[in-house]
């Protein structure tokens, strides 16, 4: 599913090389149902994928040497290490977490190595999302290209396309959603192929059946759909507790802020949980939009006064 097992790049990362298979291109990817597409043949690296950039790690100068394969980007999506903690807790042995998550401890054996605070990156808890990344290969040269697309096999010419051109399409709707929806809406009782929607996505993972909660489809939704946009809107429907919970997480877990010293995440502002009682999760209609409408369209909730739910002392 996910593009790390390209076939370029997978033959040379210590963690993809023995998964069985390899990465499905988009266009005949039976799992994908709905997607915005990108294209790796563009011109100019300005009409690239850009999503995939951003979410990739800051820049480095070695790369080969640098958390391979891992190309660069502008530093987004570091992970918190209260979800690499507690997967275990929640779901011993699932191959999921290791798929969905960059470990600089478990993956970076020698001779790879990384360097903290790169362009002053800020709040690096060495874990990082690997779903969406822009994924560097060895050219057949040996020398590491910023993008594995640059290789015949995926479009390119054998010449680096340099960052920002992945071809990896961004997952709307993919069949897994549709399976976790349906027992959702089913309370498990329905079955599919001889198991329920969320058991048919566990037997797929290697995982043995489990009973239906309203706990287990949630873990579960959090488990396969790790990292791809979904899960701050099911957050959301689950409640405003249940959110609030889950954002406050992040709340005393140690991170690094332009390499300097471990410190730990605090709230920011007012704080996590004062945000999302005035906002609940919406964001602020754009100023110009609302004088256009001459007063029909309302703000909403929680920004009227922008220094109750923005964060207004980040450091």
């Amino acid at each position: 599913m996910w593009p790390y097992t390209n076939s370029i790049t997978k033959k040379d990362y210590l963690y993809a090389k023995n998964i069985e298979g390899e990465w499905y291109t988009d266009d005949i990817n039976p799992e994908e149902m709905f997607s915005v597409c990108v294209t790796n043949l563009s011109s100019s690296s300005r009409y690239g994928n850009k999503f995939d950039q951003y979410m990739g790690v800051r820049k480095r100068s070695n790369y080969e040497l640098n958390a391979f394969p891992f190309s660069r980007g502008y530093g987004w999506v570091t992970a918190n290490p209260y979800i690499w903690d507690q997967w275990d807790k929640d779901e011993p042995g699932d191959i999921r977490k290791q798929a969905s998550i960059f470990s600089i401890e478990e993956e970076l054996k020698p001779p790879y190595t990384y360097t903290w605070g790169n362009d002053s990156q800020y709040e690096e808890t060495g874990y990082w999302q690997k779903k969406y990344q822009t994924w560097g290969a060895l050219g057949d040269n040996g020398k590491f290209m910023l993008e594995f697309s640059s290789m015949p096999a995926y479009g390119g010419t054998g010449k680096d396309l340099e960052r920002g051109h992945s071809p990896q399409n961004l997952q709307i709707l993919r069949f897994a959603d549709v399976l976790l929806m349906h027992s959702e809406l089913t309370d498990g009782k329905v079955i599919y192929n001889g198991k329920s929607g969320m058991n048919a996505v566990r037997a797929r993972a290697g995982l043995a059946d489990k009973a239906y909660s309203v706990d287990a489809i949630r873990k579960e939704r959090q488990h396969e759909l790790c990292y791809e946009g979904i899960r701050w809107t099911d957050m959301r429907r689950y409640g405003k507790a249940y959110c609030i919970a889950a954002l406050e997480t992040q709340l005393g877990q140690p991170i690094k802020n332009s390499n300097g010293p471990w410190i730990v995440m605090k709230d920011q502002g007012p704080g996590y949980k004062a945000r999302y009682e005035a906002t609940w999760g919406f964001r602020p209609f754009p100023q110009s939009e609302i004088s256009l409408s001459a007063g029909v369209l309302k703000q909403n909730d929680g920004w009227t006064d922008p220094a109750q739910a923005q964060y207004t002392n980040w450091k």
